[in-house]
């Protein structure tokens, strides 16, 4: 099995070391970010599998940070993770294409079910010649 690379973007350093702990013991290769910027520098040099953004992060948040990254790349699995249960940023959230939406706190039952959503996306895939995709 392939073992997938994912960027983790989160300011919150607590959170963070909890996260990247559980993402390593189930064998990912982790990119962390402390802030928005930050995980666009590392997204655009290292074009990781899976996205794991936090919304609310100094400098670029969350959704300004997918959203740049849709412009070309829609199909990259994206989970948000936030303390923000309104309306409004879970429907911005969904118009930028993503596969799960996690409110804080979460455990890490709900963590496993949106990283296996992610990685069946990427699995169903399947490539009808250079460059060109099916999903």
């Amino acid at each position: 099995m392939k073992k997938y690379t994912i960027l983790y973007a989160e300011d919150d350093l607590n959170l963070a070391n909890q996260v990247i702990d559980l993402l390593e013991l189930l064998d990912f290769n982790v990119l962390y970010a402390k802030d928005g910027l930050s995980a666009l520098d590392i997204y655009l040099a290292k074009k990781p599998d899976i996205l794991l953004l936090d919304i609310s992060m100094p400098k670029l948040d969350g959704l300004n940070l997918l959203e740049n990254i849709r412009n070309s790349d829609n199909k990259i699995p994206a989970i948000m993770i936030t303390a923000l249960s309104d309306k409004q940023t879970l429907l911005s959230a969904v118009e930028l294409n993503i596969c799960k939406y996690l409110i804080k706190p979460f455990d890490r039952i709900k963590l496993e079910d949106a990283l296996k959503k992610a990685i069946k996306s990427i699995n169903n895939k399947i490539k009808l010649s250079n460059n060109i995709f099916r999903y």
